[in-house]
Protein backbone atom coordinates (compact mmCIF):
# COMPACT_ATOMS: atom_id res chain seq x y z
CA UNK A 1 0.00 0.00 0.00
CA UNK A 2 2.78 2.49 0.84
CA UNK A 3 4.45 1.69 -2.26
CA UNK A 4 1.40 2.20 -4.01
CA UNK A 5 0.77 5.46 -2.39
CA UNK A 6 4.41 6.81 -3.03
CA UNK A 7 3.98 5.95 -6.74
CA UNK A 8 0.40 7.98 -7.18
CA UNK A 9 1.99 10.47 -5.65
CA UNK A 10 5.01 11.21 -7.70
CA UNK A 11 2.92 10.70 -11.35
CA UNK A 12 0.60 13.25 -9.67
CA UNK A 13 3.74 15.56 -8.85
CA UNK A 14 5.33 14.96 -12.34
CA UNK A 15 2.15 15.87 -13.95
CA UNK A 16 1.54 18.90 -12.72
CA UNK A 17 4.81 20.11 -11.51
CA UNK A 18 6.81 19.94 -15.07
CA UNK A 19 4.11 21.12 -17.19
CA UNK A 20 4.56 24.14 -14.46
CA UNK A 21 8.09 24.28 -14.72
CA UNK A 22 8.17 24.66 -18.03
CA UNK A 23 5.91 27.37 -18.74
CA UNK A 24 7.77 29.02 -15.51
CA UNK A 25 10.72 28.82 -18.26
CA UNK A 26 10.17 29.80 -21.29
CA UNK A 27 8.05 32.95 -19.84
CA UNK A 28 10.75 33.54 -17.79
CA UNK A 29 10.80 37.26 -16.06
CA UNK A 30 9.30 37.32 -12.74
CA UNK A 31 7.77 34.33 -12.98
CA UNK A 32 11.45 32.76 -13.94
CA UNK A 33 12.71 35.23 -10.77
CA UNK A 34 10.28 33.56 -8.41
CA UNK A 35 11.05 29.91 -9.09
CA UNK A 36 14.68 30.46 -8.22
CA UNK A 37 13.35 32.32 -5.39
CA UNK A 38 11.38 29.43 -3.68
CA UNK A 39 14.03 26.28 -4.71
CA UNK A 40 16.82 28.49 -3.55
CA UNK A 41 15.25 28.43 0.07
CA UNK A 42 14.13 25.80 0.08
CA UNK A 43 17.00 24.01 -1.03
CA UNK A 44 18.91 26.20 1.80
CA UNK A 45 16.92 24.87 4.74
CA UNK A 46 17.18 21.50 3.18
CA UNK A 47 21.22 22.04 3.57
CA UNK A 48 21.11 23.16 6.99
CA UNK A 49 18.91 20.88 8.10
CA UNK A 50 21.47 17.98 7.14
CA UNK A 51 24.16 20.27 8.82
CA UNK A 52 22.21 20.04 11.84
CA UNK A 53 22.01 16.24 11.68
CA UNK A 54 25.92 16.42 12.12
CA UNK A 55 25.63 18.36 15.66
CA UNK A 56 26.16 21.89 13.68
CA UNK A 57 23.85 24.65 13.88
CA UNK A 58 23.85 26.93 10.90
CA UNK A 59 22.76 30.52 10.93
CA UNK A 60 19.76 29.11 8.43
CA UNK A 61 17.75 32.69 8.80
CA UNK A 62 20.48 34.62 7.80
CA UNK A 63 21.61 32.63 4.91
CA UNK A 64 18.12 32.40 3.18
CA UNK A 65 18.09 36.09 4.06
CA UNK A 66 21.29 36.67 2.03
CA UNK A 67 19.93 34.17 -1.05
CA UNK A 68 16.81 36.17 -1.06
CA UNK A 69 18.41 39.95 -0.96
CA UNK A 70 21.58 38.86 -3.59
CA UNK A 71 18.82 36.78 -6.18
CA UNK A 72 16.06 39.92 -5.27
CA UNK A 73 19.02 42.76 -6.37
CA UNK A 74 20.33 40.86 -8.88
CA UNK A 75 17.14 40.30 -10.66
CA UNK A 76 15.86 43.57 -10.79
CA UNK A 77 19.09 45.27 -11.09
CA UNK A 78 19.84 43.65 -14.14
CA UNK A 79 17.02 44.09 -15.68
CA UNK A 80 18.35 46.22 -18.14
CA UNK A 81 21.90 45.08 -19.94
CA UNK A 82 23.69 47.84 -18.56
CA UNK A 83 22.74 46.62 -15.02
CA UNK A 84 23.82 42.79 -16.44
CA UNK A 85 27.11 43.58 -16.59
CA UNK A 86 27.82 44.78 -12.99
CA UNK A 87 25.67 41.49 -11.76
CA UNK A 88 28.96 39.88 -10.70
CA UNK A 89 29.96 42.93 -8.34
CA UNK A 90 26.57 42.77 -7.09
CA UNK A 91 27.05 38.79 -5.95
CA UNK A 92 30.36 39.64 -4.65
CA UNK A 93 29.28 42.98 -2.57
CA UNK A 94 26.05 40.80 -1.01
CA UNK A 95 28.40 38.15 0.01
CA UNK A 96 30.97 40.45 1.66
CA UNK A 97 28.04 41.98 3.91
CA UNK A 98 27.02 38.33 4.48
CA UNK A 99 30.45 36.99 5.70
CA UNK A 100 30.77 40.08 7.73
CA UNK A 101 27.34 40.10 9.15
CA UNK A 102 27.87 36.32 10.05
CA UNK A 103 31.01 36.31 11.82
CA UNK A 104 29.43 39.44 14.31
CA UNK A 105 26.20 37.42 14.59
CA UNK A 106 27.39 34.52 15.94
CA UNK A 107 29.26 36.09 18.44
CA UNK A 108 25.97 36.97 20.07
CA UNK A 109 24.17 33.27 19.26
CA UNK A 110 25.83 31.03 21.86
CA UNK A 111 26.00 28.31 19.89
CA UNK A 112 28.82 25.62 20.08
CA UNK A 113 30.92 24.67 17.32
CA UNK A 114 31.50 28.44 16.08
CA UNK A 115 34.16 28.00 13.40
CA UNK A 116 31.86 24.92 11.86
CA UNK A 117 28.59 26.84 11.65
CA UNK A 118 30.42 29.79 9.90
CA UNK A 119 31.55 27.24 7.93
CA UNK A 120 28.45 25.87 7.28
CA UNK A 121 26.52 28.63 6.71
CA UNK A 122 28.16 30.33 4.25
CA UNK A 123 29.05 26.88 2.27
CA UNK A 124 25.20 26.33 1.83
CA UNK A 125 24.80 29.99 0.18
CA UNK A 126 27.67 29.20 -2.03
CA UNK A 127 26.53 26.07 -2.86
CA UNK A 128 22.99 26.68 -3.19
CA UNK A 129 21.74 30.22 -4.04
CA UNK A 130 25.23 31.22 -5.44
CA UNK A 131 24.48 28.06 -8.21
CA UNK A 132 20.74 28.73 -8.56
CA UNK A 133 21.97 32.42 -9.03
CA UNK A 134 24.08 31.38 -11.91
CA UNK A 135 20.61 29.43 -13.61
CA UNK A 136 18.85 32.74 -13.72
CA UNK A 137 21.79 34.78 -14.57
CA UNK A 138 21.98 32.62 -17.85
CA UNK A 139 18.00 32.94 -18.35
CA UNK A 140 18.59 36.76 -18.05
CA UNK A 141 21.82 37.18 -19.61
CA UNK A 142 20.40 35.34 -22.42
CA UNK A 143 17.21 36.86 -22.90
CA UNK A 144 18.64 39.99 -22.72
CA UNK A 145 20.84 39.92 -25.60
CA UNK A 146 18.72 38.20 -28.33
CA UNK A 147 16.36 39.28 -30.69
CA UNK A 148 15.11 35.91 -30.73
CA UNK A 149 12.04 35.93 -28.49
CA UNK A 150 12.21 33.44 -25.31
CA UNK A 151 16.19 32.36 -26.03
CA UNK A 152 16.93 32.73 -22.52
CA UNK A 153 14.34 30.10 -21.83
CA UNK A 154 15.28 27.84 -24.38
CA UNK A 155 18.49 27.53 -23.62
CA UNK A 156 17.78 26.86 -19.79
CA UNK A 157 15.17 24.16 -21.25
CA UNK A 158 17.84 22.50 -23.85
CA UNK A 159 20.00 22.11 -20.20
CA UNK A 160 16.99 20.47 -17.86
CA UNK A 161 15.73 17.87 -21.26
CA UNK A 162 19.46 17.22 -21.28
CA UNK A 163 19.90 16.11 -17.77
CA UNK A 164 17.16 13.94 -18.01
CA UNK A 165 18.47 12.35 -21.10
CA UNK A 166 21.57 11.81 -19.59
CA UNK A 167 19.76 10.42 -16.15
CA UNK A 168 17.79 8.42 -18.16
CA UNK A 169 20.41 6.42 -20.09
CA UNK A 170 22.91 6.35 -17.58
CA UNK A 171 19.91 5.27 -15.31
CA UNK A 172 19.20 2.27 -18.21
CA UNK A 173 22.62 1.31 -19.73
CA UNK A 174 23.80 1.10 -15.93
CA UNK A 175 21.23 -1.62 -15.09
CA UNK A 176 21.47 -3.54 -18.41
CA UNK A 177 25.45 -4.09 -18.85
CA UNK A 178 26.62 -2.41 -15.71
CA UNK A 179 29.56 -3.89 -13.93
CA UNK A 180 32.25 -1.56 -13.03
CA UNK A 181 30.82 0.51 -9.80
CA UNK A 182 31.60 4.38 -10.28
CA UNK A 183 31.43 5.33 -6.80
CA UNK A 184 30.47 2.09 -4.63
CA UNK A 185 31.30 4.63 -1.55
CA UNK A 186 28.88 7.14 -2.28
CA UNK A 187 25.95 5.55 -4.76
CA UNK A 188 26.32 1.77 -4.86
CA UNK A 189 24.19 1.36 -8.38
CA UNK A 190 26.03 3.54 -10.47
CA UNK A 191 28.13 2.53 -12.81
CA UNK A 192 31.28 3.49 -15.54
CA UNK A 193 28.84 1.54 -18.32
CA UNK A 194 26.30 3.77 -17.24
CA UNK A 195 27.97 7.27 -16.64
CA UNK A 196 29.75 7.14 -19.82
CA UNK A 197 26.62 6.10 -21.96
CA UNK A 198 24.51 8.67 -20.29
CA UNK A 199 27.61 11.58 -21.10
CA UNK A 200 27.35 10.36 -24.57
CA UNK A 201 23.97 10.61 -24.57
CA UNK A 202 24.24 14.10 -23.28
CA UNK A 203 26.32 15.32 -25.76
CA UNK A 204 23.86 14.01 -28.90
CA UNK A 205 20.81 15.44 -26.87
CA UNK A 206 22.03 18.51 -26.33
CA UNK A 207 22.55 18.96 -30.20
CA UNK A 208 19.70 17.12 -30.46
CA UNK A 209 17.27 19.51 -28.39
CA UNK A 210 19.68 22.58 -29.32
CA UNK A 211 18.37 21.57 -32.57
CA UNK A 212 14.70 21.64 -32.32
CA UNK A 213 14.64 24.52 -29.61
CA UNK A 214 17.53 26.51 -30.88
CA UNK A 215 18.35 26.62 -34.67
CA UNK A 216 21.34 29.05 -34.35
CA UNK A 217 23.17 27.93 -31.42
CA UNK A 218 26.43 26.55 -33.18
CA UNK A 219 27.01 22.78 -33.05
CA UNK A 220 30.30 22.92 -31.78
CA UNK A 221 29.22 24.92 -28.91
CA UNK A 222 25.98 22.68 -28.15
CA UNK A 223 28.35 19.28 -27.98
CA UNK A 224 30.69 20.95 -25.67
CA UNK A 225 27.41 22.19 -23.44
CA UNK A 226 26.04 18.81 -23.70
CA UNK A 227 29.76 17.29 -22.14
CA UNK A 228 29.49 19.44 -19.68
CA UNK A 229 26.21 18.57 -18.79
CA UNK A 230 26.84 14.96 -18.95
CA UNK A 231 30.13 15.25 -17.06
CA UNK A 232 29.67 17.67 -14.60
CA UNK A 233 25.87 16.60 -14.38
CA UNK A 234 26.75 13.34 -12.45
CA UNK A 235 29.58 14.86 -10.67
CA UNK A 236 26.46 17.31 -8.92
CA UNK A 237 24.14 13.86 -8.38
CA UNK A 238 27.21 12.38 -6.44
CA UNK A 239 28.17 15.33 -4.72
CA UNK A 240 24.73 15.42 -3.52
CA UNK A 241 24.56 12.05 -2.47
CA UNK A 242 27.99 12.20 -0.74
CA UNK A 243 26.07 15.12 1.47
CA UNK A 244 22.58 12.92 1.95
CA UNK A 245 25.50 9.99 2.82
CA UNK A 246 26.87 11.68 6.03
CA UNK A 247 23.80 13.42 7.18
CA UNK A 248 22.37 9.70 7.41
CA UNK A 249 19.14 10.84 5.14
CA UNK A 250 17.58 9.50 2.13
CA UNK A 251 16.31 12.25 1.00
CA UNK A 252 17.31 16.25 1.42
CA UNK A 253 13.02 16.39 2.45
CA UNK A 254 10.14 15.31 1.66
CA UNK A 255 8.80 18.88 0.09
CA UNK A 256 7.91 16.56 -3.65
CA UNK A 257 5.91 14.01 -2.29
CA UNK A 258 7.66 10.44 -3.78
CA UNK A 259 10.67 12.66 -5.04
CA UNK A 260 12.33 13.92 -2.14
CA UNK A 261 13.62 17.30 -1.95
CA UNK A 262 14.72 20.29 -3.95
CA UNK A 263 18.23 19.86 -3.35
CA UNK A 264 17.41 15.97 -4.60
CA UNK A 265 15.24 16.87 -8.06
CA UNK A 266 17.95 19.99 -8.86
CA UNK A 267 21.23 18.40 -8.10
CA UNK A 268 22.68 18.09 -11.30
CA UNK A 269 21.47 21.37 -12.46
CA UNK A 270 22.89 22.75 -9.45
CA UNK A 271 26.09 21.77 -10.57
CA UNK A 272 26.50 22.38 -13.78
CA UNK A 273 24.76 25.65 -13.81
CA UNK A 274 27.66 28.05 -12.74
CA UNK A 275 30.06 25.88 -15.18
CA UNK A 276 27.99 27.11 -18.38
CA UNK A 277 27.87 30.12 -16.75
CA UNK A 278 31.37 30.69 -17.06
CA UNK A 279 31.32 29.31 -20.26
CA UNK A 280 29.23 31.42 -21.57
CA UNK A 281 31.00 34.65 -19.73
CA UNK A 282 34.31 33.51 -21.30
CA UNK A 283 33.10 33.12 -25.32
CA UNK A 284 31.43 36.41 -25.06
CA UNK A 285 34.57 37.97 -23.16
CA UNK A 286 36.84 36.69 -26.34
CA UNK A 287 34.44 38.48 -28.38
CA UNK A 288 32.62 35.07 -30.18
CA UNK A 289 28.96 33.77 -30.28
CA UNK A 290 27.41 30.87 -29.28
CA UNK A 291 24.90 31.63 -31.97
CA UNK A 292 25.28 31.46 -36.05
Amino acid sequence: MTLMNNLTSRILVAIVGIPALVFVILNGGVLFFGLILIISSIGLWEFYSMAEKKGAFPNKYLGILTAIVMHSLYYFWSISYTGQRYSEFISIGILTIFVATLLLTELFRAKPNALLNIALTVGGVLYVAVFFQCLLQIHTMLSLVSTVPMQGGYFVMCIFITIWLCDTAAYFVGRAIGKNKLFERISPNKTWEGAIAGALVAVGGFIGVAAWLLPTLSITHAAILGGIVGTIGQAGDLAESLLKRDAGVKDSSNILAGHGGVLDRFDSILMVSPVIYWYIYIVNLFGFSLFR
